[in-house]
């Protein structure tokens, strides 16, 4: 078998996801393959609210393992389903990245 130098999916949404929950917690909720009644997400991040109240979705994030696909269908269809944007991460350079596109959504 041949060890391949490219990143896998799961190996940058892990990164993603790492950044993210290292960073916003406890602020911010960050959960990894979150199922919605309509859709499964990579990443959906929620603000915490007080005990008592359910944290609030605020964006999802989709990851793809490279920068070369530009397509972004399953995003708009997040977004007309979940009502949050949806924010891609294409390849492990946008991952090491993800505070500062998320920042907006905040």
């Amino acid at each position: 078998m041949d060890y391949k130098d490219r990143w896998t999916e799961f190996e940058v949404q892990s990164l993603a996801f790492s950044i993210l929950r290292k960073n916003l917690y406890p602020r911010y909720l960050v959960r990894g393959e979150y199922k919605f009644l309509a859709a499964r997400t990579d990443i959906a991040i929620f603000k915490a609210n007080p005990v008592g109240q359910a944290p609030t979705l605020l964006c999802v994030i989709e990851i793809k393992k490279s920068d070369n696909g530009k397509s972004t269908k399953q995003g708009e269809r997040y977004t007309q389903e979940l009502g949050v944007p949806c924010v891609y991460v294409r390849g492990v350079s946008e991952a090491y990245n993800i505070l500062s596109l998320v920042q907006p959504h905040l």
